[in-house]
């Protein structure tokens, strides 16, 4: 396996990761709490998501996005080159 392709699984395996991190927010965020106790430990979890979990994926998508930018611009070269080559 070439190291684009490796390269490439593994962005594709950490961009559905962190799909699956917004995903988990997202449900905790939309649990309905029945009890005192249970309102209490959303808003904490609420805090802790929009204060710690959202900035780091927020920085998880942007080292994706830079992946995804090398990739492109690989790819773009490797097409380039293979033209030259025919």
């Amino acid at each position: 396996m070439t190291v684009v392709k490796s390269l490439y699984k593994y962005h594709v395996y950490f961009s559905f990761s962190i799909c699956r991190l917004y995903d988990n927010v997202s449900d905790r965020c939309q649990e309905m709490p029945d009890t005192t106790k249970e309102i209490v430990e959303l808003i904490q979890y609420l805090q802790d998501a929009s204060t710690v979990q959202v900035v780091e994926l927020q920085q998880q998508v942007n080292e994706a996005a830079e992946r995804l930018q090398f990739l492109l611009n690989y790819a773009n070269l490797a097409r380039e080159f293979l033209d030259c080559c025919i």
